[in-house]
């Protein structure tokens, strides 16, 4: 009777996560859409505390649905965030977040400093081109960019790497890119 008790329990908090965190994620993709308004969402999974998928269709710049697309959304820092929207089947959403998620779990960490080669913007992330004791890394951050500039010296915390990423984008970003935690900028 106890154990029935505590398994209905563990249940509810479970189901309790899973509503929050859908919420929290539609927040997300609210903020990122151009017309909020029109948004209509649909399935939704999450992966684990940090990694979820979620369709929505709404509204572009031309006043049209865009039809069901898929948002990718990770949660790096406490807050949930738009990896990507786009047109892809849910299961490919759903099979890269689970192999980001088996990545992070591994958490292979640069922990050093490197100096900034390159920095571009794809969407809401920040890709950073750094040069690290004689090697090449992408770092990403969703949201807001850091503030450095090409040539600053940067810390790299421990950090999460996202690998097969060539396949997934169609070899628009290396094999292994990092996301770590806050950047600094320390030259």
């Amino acid at each position: 009777m106890a154990a029935e008790a505590e398994a209905k329990k563990a249940a509810e908090a479970k189901k309790t996560a899973i509503s929050n965190a859908e919420s929290d994620t539609k927040k997300a993709v609210l903020r990122q859409l151009k017309d909020p308004d029109s948004a209509n969402f649909g399935r939704f999974t999450l992966i684990d505390d940090t990694h979820a998928c979620l369709t929505v269709n709404a509204r572009n710049s031309y006043g049209g649905y865009t039809g069901d697309q898929e948002a990718w959304l990770t949660k790096p820092d406490g807050e949930w965030h738009v990896y990507v929207i786009k047109a892809a089947e849910f299961v490919t959403c759903e099979s890269i977040m689970t192999k980001m998620a088996a990545n992070d779990l591994k958490r292979q960490g640069a922990g050093h400093t490197g100096k900034v080669l390159n920095i571009h913007k794809d969407g809401n992330f920040n890709f950073y081109e750094v040069e690290s004791n004689g090697e090449k890394l992408l770092i990403y951050q969703v949201g807001q960019p850091v503030g450095c500039k090409v040539g600053d010296t940067i810390e790299i915390p421990d950090s999460l790497p996202s690998k097969n990423v060539r396949k997934e984008s169609k070899d628009k970003y290396p094999e292994t890119i990092w996301q770590p935690g806050k950047i600094k900028i320390v030259n």
